[in-house]
C-alpha cells in the first residue's frame, strides 16, 4: 500500500496505518495487534493504530486492514455522496429560503461530490499478486470501468507490481 501510495498517487512520504478499535499500541485483535508489530519493524512510516473516524482525518494515507473489513469499509464510504444528496435534496424541498440557500451552495455540492465519486476513481487495486490486478463493483459503470483502466495503466507505467516485489523481498526476514 506505501509503494503504491507513493507511486501512483505521488504521496511522497506515505503514513501507514492500522485500523484498530483505538489508537493505544495494545488494543486490538490478534492480527492487528500483529500487524502492528510488523509495520513498526517494517521501514514505513507507520503512524500506529488508528480509528475509524481517522480515515476523514488526514491522518492516514494507507489503512491496513484485512479485506472483509476493507470491503465493508469501502461500499460504506461509497455510500456517503448517495446519503448526503438525498439529505441535500430533502433540505431544499422543505422551504424556498432552504431552496435559495442550496441553489448558493450548489457549485461547491457538485465539487465535493465529484471528489467522492466512486466513478471518478474506478475501482481499487488489488495489492499482492504479481501483475496489476483493479477491482470494481458488479455496478461498475462504463465511467468507473474507463477509470480503472487508466489506473491499471498507471501501475503499470509506473511498475509498481514489481516495486512493490523487490520492496517485500527486503522484509522476507520478518
Amino acid at each position: 500500500g506505501s509503494v503504491y501510495s507513493r507511486e501512483v498517487l505521488r504521496k511522497k512520504n506515505p503514513r501507514v496505518g492500522i485500523l484498530s478499535i483505538g489508537t493505544e499500541d495494545s488494543k486490538g485483535n490478534e492480527l492487528t495487534l500483529e500487524a502492528f508489530k510488523l509495520c513498526k519493524k517494517m521501514d514505513l512510516n507507520c503512524i500506529g493504530n488508528g480509528e475509524g473516524h481517522d480515515l476523514f482525518k488526514d491522518r492516514v494515507d494507507v489503512v491496513v486492514c484485512d479485506g472483509f473489513v476493507g470491503n465493508i469499509l469501502l461500499k460504506f464510504g461509497e455510500s456517503i455522496p448517495e446519503f448526503f444528496k438525498e439529505k441535500f435534496k430533502a433540505f431544499a424541498a422543505r422551504s424556498v429560503t432552504n431552496k435559495l440557500s442550496a441553489l448558493v451552495a450548489r457549485n461547491g455540492m457538485r465539487t465535493v461530490m465529484k471528489e467522492l465519486d466512486y466513478q471518478e476513481h474506478g475501482g481499487v487495486p488489488l495489492l499482492g499478486v504479481k501483475g496489476v490486478s483493479i477491482i470494481g463493483h458488479g455496478r461498475s459503470t462504463p465511467k468507473a470501468i474507463k477509470n480503472m483502466v487508466y489506473r491499471a495503466e498507471e501501475m503499470v507505467r509506473q511498475q509498481v507490481s514489481t516495486l512493490i516485489q523487490n520492496t517485500m523481498l527486503g522484509y522476507s526476514q520478518l
